[in-house]
């Protein structure tokens, strides 16, 4: 903020501030717990809550970290006039186990708000959702804390989204899970299914014609995998699907929600996370060669502030 004086009077001007941004790159050896590495490695807590979210699905490699692996991470530092400020995005994070297996993600600008990390081969490193899980997409009625039913004319909440379709279409699951119910209610969602996909995320779809064969409780799903078929059982005034994502209890807007649904990059995102992660995954292997060569170092190596070439506000 600048103040200046004319005369009797004071006058305000709120100016832009902008960072100088620098990368900063740490790795160490994982020894029994994600808390006590990140200190050893002088990782910021701020930093390791970053890192915790990277990965989330059935595939996790830093809830899976065991002692002996090798946990690197790259993540920026926000500098104002030469002073440290505060830690910002983590980059990009490595994880090598003892077993020799590598995992890697990068954080890319996909369009979304907050970007999302990807590996190499532009594969998301975290649980996708199909927003609109049919083959047919056509929304009849959206999400609404508040509606008429349109057959019992009672005024309650809608807390999913009915998606018309014909009668037959198919009903996919909406992203890896677990089947934890199969049934018939002829009061309301008539045949349903209801998918558990861990991290307290559980979708259901309701009123359908028919359920494929073979669907149960405790059958492992696939994303996109077909599991029924729309119809109009239960309290429907036409075919359609309705559609429910449950978060940790509280049932929100699929077509809203912020849960990555870009599971996989176009080749022209692919070719730019690849020009974009290429020096942070050469910093990753610099680092790698300097613990070959300096054992003493592997507990914790803290890699020297690198700047970017443009400062980022």
């Amino acid at each position: 903020i600048e103040v200046t004086r004319q005369g009797a009077d004071l006058f305000t001007t709120i100016l832009p501030f902008t960072f100088d941004t620098q990368e900063e790159a740490v790795s160490g050896v994982f020894k029994k717990t994600l808390s006590a590495t990140a200190q050893n490695m002088q990782m910021p807590e701020s930093v390791m809550e970053q890192l915790k979210d990277v990965w989330d699905g059935e595939l996790d490699p830093v809830r899976d970290l065991k002692n002996g692996d090798h946990l690197r991470v790259i993540y920026e530092k926000k500098y104002a006039d030469g002073t440290f400020v505060r830690e910002g995005k983590l980059l990009a994070a490595q994880i090598v186990t003892h077993k020799g297996k590598t995992y890697e993600a990068f954080w890319f600008n996909d369009g979304s708000e907050a970007g999302n990390y990807y590996s190499l081969d532009g594969k998301s490193s975290r649980q996708t959702f199909l927003r609109v899980p049919l083959d047919i997409k056509d929304v009849s009625s959206e999400f609404a804390p508040l509606r008429r039913h349109p057959i019992t004319g009672e005024l309650r909440a809608h807390n999913g989204t009915d998606l018309r379709a014909p009668t037959g279409s198919k009903i996919f699951a909406a992203s890896d899970g677990t089947i934890t119910f199969v049934g018939y209610e002829a009061k309301g969602y008539g045949r349903y299914i209801k998918i558990d996909h861990g991290l307290g995320r559980k979708t259901v779809y309701a009123h359908m014609s028919r359920i494929e064969p073979g669907m149960k409780k405790g059958l492992r799903v696939e994303k996109g995998q077909v599991i029924g078929y729309v119809g109009m059982t239960g309290l429907a005034t036409g075919p359609h699907l309705h559609y429910e994502l449950v978060i940790d209890g509280v049932q929100i807007n699929p077509r809203t929600a912020d849960l990555p649904d870009t599971e996989n990059l176009s080749a022209f995102r692919l070719a730019q996370l690849k020009a974009y992660a290429e020096p942070l995954q050469a910093r990753f292997t610099l680092i790698a060669e300097s613990e070959d060569e300096s054992p003493e170092k592997v507990e914790s190596t803290v890699a020297a502030s690198t700047p970017l070439t443009s400062p980022r506000s």
